[in-house]
């Protein structure tokens, strides 16, 4: 499932421990790790009128330790590992770099050396989820580190972009010996915000809740043909409350999502329940694009 596993470095201590959880991914699935740093505009701007700023010099001294600090944990578990430095904007060059590399997932904290959780909101996360069309597993903090993967949590809708993160799912529940739980919610509240006269509220949860059925049992099959127990739960809530009650109830350790929706379209994540996922799980999140 994985061969090249790309991680965003910037020193900061959820980067590290992406890069801690990348190395763990890439053990169980004989892959290789690519440390990047990006040096963006902002980091190399000229010094001369800030007297204790780091110079040029100094600063790809910094970039050097990060890459090396990251590269150390690859080495304590034999995991081979490359290292660059590129300059430019952040998320593009990650784009750029996991493109030339022919990497298949990228591994990266949900906040940076601002040392505040903008809920991602313009941050590079959000930005590289926006951009790449592999996918992207986002670690929200060191607790998360390289945690064991015992339960994971697929949402779905029976979209596609639900069922390719269902495929991701199964491969790390297998390599893994985890159980994957198939979860489908009922938006009541945005049913009764469309619902047209004449038809009952409660006729069209029925009516959804039997879709639901349906699509977590699809679930289900795909992980029972790979030999990986599979449990199922339709809910009724907002999907993103209801997708983090339901992971927190479960104990997971992993959440895997598409970034598509029954909408079709990737939206730019902005809005989506994928993204507001993102924002608010205190476990990783898998968020599996489409085109692969």
């Amino acid at each position: 499932m994985y061969d090249t596993i790309v991680v965003p470095v910037d020193g900061s201590a959820p980067a590290q421990a992406a890069a801690e959880t990348a190395v763990q991914l890439a053990d169980t699935f004989d892959a290789d790790v690519s440390l990047l740093a990006v040096v963006e505009p902002s980091d190399s701007s000229p010094t001369e009128s800030l007297p204790d700023a780091p110079g040029r010099d100094d600063l790809s001294s910094q970039w050097l330790q990060t890459l090396d600090r990251a590269a150390a944990t690859a080495s304590k578990a034999d995991v081979p590992c490359e290292t660059a430095i590129e300059s430019g904007v952040a998320h593009t060059e990650i784009a750029a770099h996991a493109d030339r590399v022919g990497a298949d997932l990228v591994a990266m904290g949900t906040h940076g050396r601002t040392g505040i959780d903008r809920l991602l909101l313009g941050s590079v996360t959000e930005r590289t989820l926006r951009t790449l069309e592999i996918p992207v597993l986002t670690i929200p903090g060191v607790e998360a580190a390289g945690a064991d993967i015992d339960d994971i949590v697929v949402p779905t809708d029976g979209s596609p972009g639900s069922e390719r993160a269902a495929e991701h799912a199964c491969a790390v529940a297998d390599a893994y010996d985890a159980t994957v739980h198939a979860l489908a919610v009922v938006d009541v509240q945005s049913l009764a915000a469309v619902s047209e006269g004449g038809v009952a509220i409660s006729d069209l949860v029925s009516s959804l809740e039997a879709q639901r059925e349906h699509h977590v049992e699809a679930v289900c099959e795909r992980a029972e043909a790979r030999g990986v127990p599979c449990e199922s739960a339709v809910v009724e809530g907002t999907p993103q409350t209801a997708i983090r009650d339901y992971a927190d109830d479960r104990d997971a350790d992993l959440i895997a999502m598409g970034t598509h929706g029954r909408e079709g379209v990737k939206r730019l994540f902005l809005g989506s329940v994928t993204e507001r996922t993102v924002r608010e799980s205190e476990v990783p999140v898998l968020a599996a694009p489409l085109a692969e």
